[in-house]
């Protein structure tokens, strides 16, 4: 058993949903929530930064950016494995973003225990992401186990002859 099939997996996505589409939903959503944050974002700190000290901005600014360029380029390589049903895609995506997700979780918790009041609102939205991930990890299931059925089909011990 792999790390990954310790999960829960799931049968549908937002109780509704087959796999392989929620995770299309997903990468979508993550590729528009991650531009979003980065116009946004940028917004805000062009406005909030009343020192006018563009070092601080663009330095903010590039934190912000890279972090949502790298969950840019994770929804499109989910959203390519799960058009054409690629294992190494949507594998690749789960570790990364199991990853990404541990980072963000403990950013939450620092976030908590310094400026609890401002941090209360991620939590709900850590789950949301954690939810999604479970799903996509479900889908990587399913892609891995329709693999070794066809696999199996291809090459079944009862074929082989030894001689």
């Amino acid at each position: 058993m792999t790390f990954l099939e310790q999960f829960p997996p799931f049968q549908v996505c937002c109780l509704c949903i087959n796999l392989r589409t929620g995770c299309i939903f997903t990468a979508i959503y993550f590729i528009l929530e991650s531009i979003g944050q980065i116009v946004g974002k940028a917004v805000y700190l062009t406005y909030d930064n009343r020192d006018n000290d563009g070092y601080v901005f663009w330095t903010l600014l590039s934190q912000i950016a890279f972090w949502h360029i790298v969950q840019i380029l994770l929804g499109a390589i989910l959203f390519l494995g799960a058009i054409r049903k690629k294992i190494g895609m949507v594998g690749l995506y789960c570790w990364i973003q199991l990853i990404l997700l541990i980072v963000e979780c403990s950013f939450l918790v620092i976030a908590l225990i310094g400026y609890a009041t401002s941090a209360v609102y991620y939590i709900p939205l850590f789950g949301f992401h954690f939810y999604l991930w479970l799903c996509i990890n479900s889908y990587f299931l399913e892609l891995l186990s329709e693999n070794e059925n066809q696999y199996k089909k291809k090459y079944r011990q009862t074929d082989r002859v030894l001689h």
